[in-house]
Formats: C-alpha cells, sequence, structure tokens
C-alpha cells in the first residue's frame, strides 16, 4: 500500500495565512484603485481580518491562527443602526479531537482532523451613538457552514458537514470615509465536542462538528 504524504499542521496553516495575506494585498489593490476613480460611497463593502480560534472537544484545546474575507452591503437605516447582509469565507485548521469523557475509547483519541475553510450568511446591524463619532459598535447573526475530515482513516462516516448558528459582535472605528478597522468576537455554537467513537466495524466516527470560538482584527473598505 503506498502511503499519502501528509503535510504538518504548521505548514498547513502557513500556508493558509500566506493565501490570506496575498487576498488582502489584492483586496487593498483593487479598493485603491476604486477609491482613485470616485470618492462615492456605494452600499457595498468587502473586508479581510486575521485571528485565532479555538474548538471545544480538541486535544489540549487546539487553537490556530485563522484568515476571513467578507463581502456585505449596508444601508437601510432604523434610527442610529444601520442594517445589512455579509457573505464571508472562513480558513479552516488541521485539530486533534478526543473522545466524550463518558466514551471508553482509548484507541480512538485523539484522532487527526482538519476543519475545512467555511462559509457564512449573516444579517449585521451597525450603529455610532453620534453622526460625527468614529467608533461604533456592530452585531452580526446568521449561519455557517463547516466541514470537518479525519485524517489516515478510511470508514464512510470520516466527515461530517453542518449548519450551525453564528454570532459576531465588536467594535468599528471609521479611520477614513471609506475605511474601517475592526475588532470582534465570532462564535459558531454547536455541541461541545465531536462524538468521537467507533462504530460496529470498528471505524474511528464523528458525528458533530464542536463549538468555535475566535477573535478577529481587520479592515472593512466601503466602495
Amino acid at each position: 500500500m503506498q502511503a499519502s504524504f501528509q503535510q504538518p499542521p504548521k505548514i498547513t496553516n502557513l500556508i493558509q495565512i500566506q493565501r490570506v495575506v496575498c487576498a488582502s494585498l489584492l483586496l487593498g489593490i483593487s479598493l485603491t484603485a476604486i477609491a482613485s476613480a470616485t470618492d462615492k460611497l456605494s452600499p457595498f463593502y468587502m473586508g479581510a481580518s486575521a485571528g485565532y480560534n479555538t474548538l471545544d472537544g480538541t486535544h489540549d484545546e487546539t487553537d490556530g491562527i485563522v484568515g476571513r474575507l467578507v463581502f456585505g452591503a449596508e444601508g437601510y437605516q432604523t434610527g442610529q443602526i444601520i442594517w445589512g447582509v455579509e457573505l464571508g469565507a472562513e480558513s479552516g485548521n488541521d485539530v486533534r479531537l478526543d473522545a466524550p469523557p463518558d466514551v471508553d475509547c482509548p484507541l480512538c483519541s485523539p484522532v487527526e482532523a482538519t476543519l475545512e475553510p467555511a462559509a457564512d450568511l449573516l444579517l449585521t446591524a451597525r450603529m455610532h451613538t453620534t453622526t460625527h463619532q468614529p467608533w461604533g459598535v456592530f452585531l452580526k447573526a446568521g449561519a455557517a457552514y463547516r466541514d470537518l475530515r479525519l485524517l489516515y482513516i478510511s470508514s464512510d462516516e470520516d466527515n461530517i458537514q453542518q449548519i450551525a448558528p453564528e454570532v459576531q459582535a465588536g467594535l468599528s472605528y471609521q479611520a477614513t470615509h471609506h475605511a474601517r478597522f475592526v475588532l470582534y468576537y465570532q462564535g459558531i455554537y454547536a455541541e461541545d465536542d465531536a462524538g468521537v467513537h467507533l462504530d460496529d466495524d470498528g471505524n474511528t466516527t464523528i458525528e458533530d462538528i464542536p463549538t468555535q470560538q475566535a477573535g478577529f482584527f481587520g479592515l472593512e473598505y466601503r466602495l
């Protein structure tokens, strides 16, 4: 049997970070060109963020660096709140899953797995206390699609895809007419662990994608 080559987790994370950085640079160049052509704001914006996340139910609470790209639109206003919608894509992580404490499965824990890049759709609400105040607060809520895959295992249940509720909350600072910095918390809520266990055929399987929490800092640019 010919063994397949698997990149170490640190190398995989570095590759993901490099991709996010390159995408951010391309985004910045494109936005600069757009800004030079017109100074009129549209309802659309784009953004890039980097952060640090943790996944529940993992060996030693596995965590890592993640990147996030978003495209959104906002403009409907009620009082001081501006409403909008946002579509996002987020890089994944290599993780090590533990079996739940009540499952006697010493041979199936920890399990190497990959949390694939995720996508989400969020409703956004942003508020500034005054018209000329650069600081603001925002809340985003919606759903995230995630995919968790086991490594080095061949079974019918070595991966799982799920849609889970997501919430983001944070602060924004309007640096220029077009650009704002954002600092925020993200929570994608599910079970406390992946439900690692052995099936009737002796294969290691998973039942859920655990809760994921992260903190991000980034830049959003109004087109």
